[in-house]
């Protein structure tokens, strides 16, 4: 049995070992189609840039948003639990000559307090990995100012099958009532083993969109935008990706949830 995550300090080192070592942001550069989640979470937040807003990047990796966001013209403070990531990022930035408009720093979600608001905070893809997602959305809440705007994404339980596609399914989202589907993953099993990562077992949730929306909202937000991406094949025979994300109950069906909340 791999080594599970369920404590601070190994979740802390396996999330170290995984920046230092796994290349997450040029496998996801990878994908050129512009309806893959990076470029939608990019499109999704240049608005706030190009305004001149600040941005809190949790969970930034190394600067795969918050270096494009510094560049539509925002300011960003990045954090991540892995040192690694945060080094990295910093030093891109650097390089992009973007220094005096990003700041990284190593951190943990769920306990963090910069003495600092925000005008807008990314979270995407970390929700479904945290120990106490609680505590993170109410982190959230205590650095955003009042107005402000979180941007979140999660995978949906149709995240690598966790949920099959089928009536079962369809009933459990349009009823709204479930948050998500519990899961554990082996990183000694999964692409993450090519780069020599310990095997650990490892958090990787799928939320229920109309629940997880119910969720966030009773933290104190209320959301202006919600809908997912990256749909089955059965709803792309129908309709295509950008007409889906628009129209009701279809929107609910991708297999990743993209939601803007605003702080009250």
């Amino acid at each position: 049995m791999p080594e599970d995550t369920a404590n601070e300090e190994r979740y802390r080192d396996f999330y170290e070992e995984l920046g230092d070592k796994y290349p997450e942001t040029e496998l996801m550069l990878r994908h050129a189609d512009r309806s893959h989640r990076y470029w939608t979470v990019l499109e999704e937040l240049r608005p706030f840039a190009e305004r001149n807003l600040k941005l809190l990047d949790l969970g930034c990796n190394d600067g795969v948003y918050s270096i494009p966001y510094a560049k539509y013209g925002g300011i960003v403070r990045g954090v991540d639990i892995s040192q690694s990531l945060a080094d990295k990022a910093s030093k891109k930035a650097a390089e992009a000559g973007l220094a005096g408009r990003c700041s990284f720093i190593s951190g943990n979600i769920e306990t963090l307090k910069l003495g600092d608001s925000f005008d807008v905070i990314l979270l995407s893809e970390v929700l479904e990995h945290l120990l106490n997602p609680d505590d993170a959305i109410q982190t959230i809440a205590s650095h955003l100012r009042t107005g402000g705007t979180l941007l979140l994404t999660t995978p949906t339980p149709l995240f690598e099958n966790l949920r099959r596609f089928d009536v079962g399914y369809i009933l459990t989202v349009l009823r709204g009532k479930k948050l998500l589907e519990e899961q554990m993953i082996d990183s000694g099993k999964n692409e993450t083993a090519q780069y020599g990562i310990k095997p650990r077992a490892y958090r990787h949730d799928g939320y229920y969109p109309k629940a997880l929306v119910r969720y966030v909202e009773s933290f104190g937000f209320g959301h202006s935008k919600f809908y997912t991406i990256a749909f089955h094949a059965r709803v792309r025979r129908i309709f295509s990706e950008q007409r889906a994300r628009r129209l009701p109950v279809v929107k609910l069906f991708g297999r990743t949830n993209i939601g803007l909340f605003i702080r009250r």
